[in-house]
């Protein structure tokens, strides 16, 4: 899982990157840049990762931690969560 995983979507005309660095160390940063008609935002977060088996716990500062189930194929990280969203990531 350590390296830098990303994934680029459209929706409804807006384009959604996300970029996820998980560390050697058990640390991370997301990057969410969202543009749409030419405006783009972004967002940053820390977070602090663990896993067991297929279950991966995230905690940014000050949010509870979220447990979503996630595997590895190839250069593919798949991370779905409680609510049954389901995001694939490529390595870069």
């Amino acid at each position: 899982m350590v390296g830098t995983w990303r994934v680029i979507e459209i929706v409804d005309g807006e384009e959604i990157k996300v970029t996820a660095t998980f560390n050697a160390n058990n640390s991370g940063t997301m990057v969410i840049v969202s543009t749409f008609e030419g405006e783009t935002q972004t967002e940053t977060d820390n977070f602090i990762r663990s896993t067991s088996g297929n279950k991966l716990t995230v905690t940014t500062s000050g949010d509870e931690p979220e447990i979503s189930t996630y595997a590895i194929n190839g250069n593919k990280l798949t991370i779905t969560d409680e609510d049954g969203f389901t995001l694939v990531l490529t390595k870069l």
